[in-house]
């Protein structure tokens, strides 16, 4: 999924109780203001106030993902045993991570070897931010980005060989960031919705391409 994440579903009729935390950024210790933080098996979403600190209200026992992602940090996620009788405290340090440049091409020693990326290396991320306007959209967003990563990667018979081309690299880097992208305008912009199964949206192909990129050693 866009977590690859699983939850188990919340008891009924339990006893409710908090949430608390705060995100801050791993190197220098501040607080990182405006961050989702999304509770992951319930509808339940809070944002980072200017001192990092966020609250979820009401929340009832069961395991939970609690996970946030903000534009320019690796997404940081725990899984949560909330008991119902005490509230949870729950901090996050998150990473930053190299952006894209605003243009990334396929080289021709690249395009010799046969790979055929369904999505455009080319686009910025800012042509990427104007396209994800729906679910749907954010769906077969994602899901080219991973394709290509899949592509590039398999190029290569193993990790050695691919750690060797440094252009290969980059050009992951640069697709990885794509998807930090597309993740974070997605989560941000629907939230749950992206977890619901639709005609053009099926979480579960997310999961399952993330799966393989991480089975080849390329961390999602």
């Amino acid at each position: 999924m866009w977590l690859m994440l699983f939850v188990s579903v919340p008891l009924a009729e339990a006893q409710t109780v908090r949430i608390t935390g705060t995100v801050q950024d791993a190197q220098v210790g501040a607080p990182i203001t405006g961050a989702p933080v999304y509770l992951i098996g319930s509808t339940g979403v809070a944002v980072t106030k200017e001192n990092g600190r966020f609250v979820l209200q009401d929340v009832q026992a069961g395991t939970y993902i609690l996970t946030v992602v903000y534009e320019g940090y690796a997404s940081e996620s725990d899984t949560l045993v909330v008991s119902g009788e005490a509230d949870v405290e729950n901090n996050f340090r998150l990473n930053p991570v190299r952006a894209a440049g605003e243009e990334v091409a396929i080289s021709p020693q690249t395009r010799d070897q046969g790979a055929k990326p369904n999505f455009a290396l080319s686009a910025s991320q800012d042509s990427l931010r104007s396209e994800l306007k729906t679910v749907c959209a954010c769906f077969e967003s994602v899901v080219g980005i991973l394709n290509d990563a899949i592509l590039l990667r398999k190029k290569y018979e193993n990790a050695e060989q691919y750690q060797r081309d440094r252009e290969a690299v980059e050009q992951m880097n640069a697709l990885l960031a794509l998807w930090r992208t597309a993740q974070y305008h997605c989560l941000t912009g629907f939230g749950t919705e992206l977890f619901v199964d639709s005609a053009c949206n099926r979480p579960d192909k997310i999961s399952d391409l993330r799966k393989e990129l991480d089975s080849l050693g390329i961390d999602t």
